[in-house]
């Protein structure tokens, strides 16, 4: 009797497994990607230097819309712009520029040739911020050409990620070097730089409705600074094995962030309590995982050239109880309705139903030049 009940309940368990999109794997690794901002296509850079975009849905290969060769070196990161009419890429030749979807071509340069952006951010509809391998800030207004507005170069180290409030007034940084910076950009002004933690801030969120940020960083903590209190963490949360090398905000309350050892956990703040894993690239760092419109995927990377997606929307609303007891087993457990599951889902079984990015004869002179494709079209 209890035999057959067990094994009713591990078929109920196995129905509830999601349909998710199929994986994405490149034909070499992929360096970033972000979601589109209301549809359902995901745009991707790689290290060959080619932009790609995809449509994905659940239970489908994903479409692919378009591959195009913006470099010769390798793309660094990728965001849309404001109205996602553009996307603003920059490379490791030290570029970065506006790609126009619709003509598909490079329609505006806002940088050339300069130390390389390790990560951007889209302020508003005319502002635009980068943080370079040297540690500098920069911000643009597409409206007045190359020039930055504000270009500030406090860090000793690369800067690692950007976040920038709803309202778009303040801007934080956080380095490798161990700090975060914040700026007022309305203002234009530097604000302040946080206190040295010794050991690197890898990723950075503003959650609680504009009242906290959190940082990700090297140890495994992840730090939580209080509104208008940005010179030093007010509190912290230790569990992550192993660094956490990037995050992504489900919903007010709820987070999930990507390790180094190779698992996306979904963590609940204040109270801080591990709710399980939702993903995992099976040992290999997680590099960048970034959420959905929509909030019902999110979609994770590391140095293996796939793209995976994971199902979030059972995360939304989660309530903990902050009385309780929290549970060690949650940081390693796998959540069933995100799509982890044991064997089920494990690299191998899963090969053969990725998509594999096809090969893409290009126009381009392919030189060993490492200036930019296209340059005729980005003046």
């Amino acid at each position: 009797m209890s035999d057959s009940s067990d094994e009713s309940g591990e078929e109920e368990e196995e129905e509830v497994i999601p349909s998710r999109p199929k994986w994405v794997r490149g034909l070499t690794d992929f360096t970033d990607f972000a979601f589109h901002p209301t549809t359902c296509n995901i745009t991707t850079a790689d290290m060959d230097g080619y932009l790609g975009i995809y449509k994905y849905e659940p239970g489908k290969d994903c479409e692919n819309l378009l591959r195009k060769r913006l470099s010769k070196k390798p793309l660094r990161s990728l965001t849309y712009s404001k109205d996602a009419s553009g996307i603003f890429v920059s490379s490791k030749a030290g570029s970065l520029r506006l790609f126009d979807i619709e003509v598909e071509k490079c329609s505006q340069v806002l940088m050339k040739e300069e130390s390389p952006s390790y990560c951007i951010s889209v302020i508003n509809h005319n502002l635009v911020a980068s943080g370079d391998d040297d540690g500098t800030l920069k911000v643009w207004d597409i409206r007045k050409g190359s020039d930055p507005i504000i270009e500030e170069d406090r860090c000793h180290d690369f800067i690692s990620c950007i976040a920038v409030d709803k309202h778009g007034k303040f801007l934080f940084a956080t380095s490798g070097d161990g700090t975060m910076s914040t700026f007022n950009i309305k203002r234009r002004k530097f604000i302040v730089q946080s206190e040295n933690t010794e050991y690197d801030m890898s990723c950075v969120g503003v959650i609680k409705d504009n009242k906290k940020v959190i940082v990700g960083t090297s140890e495994g903590l992840l730090l939580f600074f209080n509104w208008n209190e940005f010179a030093a963490p007010s509190d912290r949360f230790p569990g992550h094995p192993t660094a956490v090398e990037c995050l992504t905000t489900i919903d007010e309350n709820v987070i999930c962030t990507g390790s180094m050892d190779g698992m996306i956990r979904a963590v609940h703040l204040l109270p801080n309590r591990f709710l399980g894993v939702v993903g995992e690239h099976h040992d290999m760092p997680v590099n960048k995982i970034t959420v959905s419109y929509d909030k019902k995927f999110i979609a994770s990377s590391a140095n293996d050239s796939t793209i995976k997606f994971w199902t979030v929307d059972h995360l939304q609303n989660t309530s903990v109880d902050g009385t309780a007891k929290p549970q060690k087993s949650l940081k390693s457990k796998k959540l069933v309705k995100s799509g982890v599951s044991g064997d089920k889902f494990s690299f191998m079984s899963d090969l053969d139903k990725d998509m594999t990015v096809p090969t893409v004869e290009s126009s381009e002179s392919e030189d060993e030049s490492d200036s930019e494709v296209d340059t005729e079209d980005d003046t």
